[in-house]
């Protein structure tokens, strides 16, 4: 009898269940024992390598123990030769595991006197240390393979990219320093930002920090529209974002208000976390802003952040209807509520 999470026996594997195993050994997964492996158990390991027979590849069994750091199975299934892409792969699953002993086993014994570094080698290989997550590792690449900058010259903002893609803070100001701020000034606008917003909050972070810090550049109130089409981490998005440009664009609220009504339940709590947030810093203020620019122009009295003396004086000194005036001085009067409402509330 199994239990309802193992539909195979490579499942059942990884959660250590022995028992769903024999009970599912009539059809067994071609990666069974991979799976006792990931689950980091030797007891498990020895049990389902005896019942396994031999039949998980011992290709795959090498890498899934590269990447758990066990050397003694790696070693134990040796059946080299190799081609250069299967010394790849388990440098990167040496790599991915984050067991530096490891990456020294796997360079010292199967890649270093046998592949040759070549440009696309050394990208490769480091694209696999950044991609690991760990600055450790990348220290190790370094260490092993040096750095060689005339090999990246040309992928630079491919190699930053990946950096964003693993979101590892440490691995990006490392990367940071060590390429070309030109490259990163120009790619900033047209790709890093944009890429951190996917699926990267640490990553998004770190880059509109050192637009605000480092770069001196406002990035525009309409981004933050983009970020509520991503509900997961918008909320963290908005809040470095509004570190950097405290407007919000007049569409904010009509997406933020569509947004909540298609997601579901926990992306909706998120939204709602972030409707409260703009509340507290003036979001309402810019739609009678903008209301109020309809009726009296874009003068600069009127742009953000708001000076009401000023404004209000403006409008005082200009020849308009009564009718448009009365509605104005609603209008001012609703802006002065919200804009001493949100004052206190951040206080």
């Amino acid at each position: 009898m199994t239990c309802k999470s193992c539909t195979n026996t490579y499942i059942a594997a990884k959660r250590r269940h022995v028992k769903c195993i024999d009970s599912l050994k009539d059809t067994w997964h071609s990666k069974t024992l991979c799976g006792a492996i990931a689950c980091g158990d030797r007891r498990v390991y020895d049990k389902v390598k005896e019942m396994d027979a031999g039949r998980t590849s011992w290709w795959d069994v090498m890498n899934a123990a590269a990447k758990e750091g066990w050397r003694d199975v790696v070693a134990d299934h040796h059946q080299g030769p190799y081609t250069r892409d299967e010394i790849e792969t388990l440098m990167m699953n040496a790599m991915a595991g984050h067991h530096l002993d490891m990456c020294d086993f796997v360079y010292l014994n199967y890649y270093r006197g046998i592949v040759a570094i070549s440009e696309f080698t050394y990208r490769s290989m480091l694209g696999f240390a950044i991609k690991s997550g760990s600055i450790d590792v990348v220290h190790w690449f370094e260490e092993n393979f040096r750095w060689r900058f005339h090999y990246i010259y040309q992928y630079q903002r491919d190699i930053f990219t990946q950096a964003i893609v693993a979101d590892d803070v440490h691995i990006l100001e490392y990367l940071w320093s060590r390429l070309d701020i030109q490259v990163h000034r120009e790619s900033m606008r047209r790709c890093y930002l944009e890429e951190a917003l996917r699926k990267s909050p640490n990553a998004f972070k770190f880059l509109v920090d050192k637009c605000t810090h480092e770069f001196g550049y406002e990035i525009g109130a309409g981004f933050k529209d983009w970020v509520l089409l991503r509900p997961r981490y918008a909320y963290e998005n908005i809040v470095a974002l509004y570190s950097n440009n405290k407007e919000w664009s007049a569409r904010f609220v009509h997406i933020l208000q569509q947004e909540i009504l298609l997601v579901g339940p926990r992306h909706k709590r998120i939204l709602h976390r972030i409707m409260d947030f703009a509340k507290q810093r003036g979001l309402y203020g810019v739609n009678l802003l903008h209301k109020i620019r309809k009726l009296i122009g874009d003068v600069e009295q009127a742009r953000e952040p708001v000076d009401i003396v000023a404004l209000m004086t403006y409008i005082d000194d200009t020849d308009m209807p009564e009718w448009t005036y009365v509605k104005v001085c609603k209008l001012m009067r609703q802006l002065h509520a919200e804009s001493t409402t949100s004052n206190h509330q951040i206080e």
